[in-house]
């Protein structure tokens, strides 16, 4: 059920943002043998490598500090601890509460939608298969490279929040990738209570697949320099004509790649490698019961392709990045189709 997620997927900013509002306001933070951010009532605190500080009485809840270590001057580490409003709630949470509740919210508001939007509470729970890749099939497969590439979109942008909230990037990383599949399981659990479709383990493979790939290039950087998996959308030609209205389940439009970049192999590599990648990708067209019209047959294709790394191209003639984007995201019309698996269905 791709496009399940995929519209649940939308609202994801939204959810980014009310999370991001959930960081800490933490006090003025010195260096010794400094003025005080506060002036000269603020009383310094001290603590050796490795000690945590837990401030005595009222203060207990507001401020706290683990010192990991102390720099190269030996400078000690100063809090403001002078008497002054109590943040609101959600600002005393620690990372770990944040993290909690978070999850907790995330997994009960996808709950909450799907009873609301979706048929959850329709069946008694039950398994549905799908099949994968099949002609038979609903969607020839283009759901199945969908789970794999949404779940391991979520798991980039957990893992994103969770280092903006201070974790360090391993734990970002695991804690990240568990939130992301923990989303989409609770969505395929969900689909196990409704009665159209029924738990999938096609599914629950593809985003189990989806997640380890993003764990994997979070935690190995050789990877993350050289492989990519993106989503490509050109609307279908059903879709540009007004016979359907609904792109998230436009499935002849999506195709999905893996985008191997030669130029992130070595630290030194040739300037113009740095500008050229290789496609491995899979789409699924006609499957669509508004495609046969626009159609002959329906398409299943495994092709390859040479490309423009685009976000290295903005990096060197923009100074930008882009947020990193696309490496997610595949700019249509940016690489060259390799063999005859090519399809061109576009009128």
């Amino acid at each position: 059920m791709f496009r399940k997620e995929l519209k649940f997927l939308i609202r994801i900013p939204l959810v980014f943002l009310l999370a991001v509002q959930l960081s800490p306001v933490g006090p003025a933070v010195a260096r010794s043998g400094d003025p005080s951010p506060a002036g000269p009532a603020a009383r310094p605190v001290e603590a050796g490598e490795g000690e945590e500080l837990e401030v005595p009485g009222d203060e207990r809840d507001r401020f706290r500090l683990r010192v990991s270590s102390i720099d190269e001057f030996d400078q000690v580490v100063e809090l403001d601890l002078r008497e002054g409003p109590r943040p609101a709630w959600p600002y005393r949470w620690t990372r770990e509460e944040k993290f909690r509740y978070f999850n907790i919210g995330l997994a009960g508001a996808t709950a909450l939608y799907g009873l609301l939007f979706w048929d959850y509470g329709t069946s008694s729970f039950r398994f549905g298969s799908e099949g994968w890749f099949g002609a038979d099939t609903d969607y020839g497969g283009a759901d199945k490279t969908g789970h794999a590439w949404t779940t391991y979109l979520l798991c980039n942008v957990f893992n994103a929040l969770y280092r903006y909230w201070g974790y360090e990037p391993d734990e970002a990383a695991l804690r990240g990738t568990l939130s992301g599949l923990g989303m989409v399981t609770v969505v395929e659990i969900g689909d196990g209570f409704s009665r159209e479709h029924g738990f999938s383990w096609e599914d629950q493979l593809a985003n189990m697949l989806g997640a380890g790939l993003a764990y994997l290039r979070l935690r190995v950087p050789e990877v993350a320099r050289t492989v990519d998996f993106r989503m490509e959308w050109i609307p279908s030609p059903s879709l540009r004509h007004g016979h359907r209205s609904d792109f998230v389940t436009d499935y002849s439009g999506y195709k999905f790649l893996l985008a191997f970049k030669p130029g992130g192999l070595w630290a030194e590599s040739p300037p113009a490698l740095r500008y050229l990648e290789f496609h491995l990708g899979y789409f699924a067209h006609g499957f669509l019961s508004s495609d046969p019209e626009y159609f002959d047959e329906k398409t299943r294709e495994v092709y390859v392709a040479v490309g423009l790394n685009v976000t290295h191209l903005l990096e060197t003639t923009l100074g930008t990045s882009a947020g990193r984007v696309f490496d997610f995201i595949q700019v249509p019309y940016t690489y060259l189709p390799v063999g005859k698996s090519w399809d061109t269905p576009y009128e």
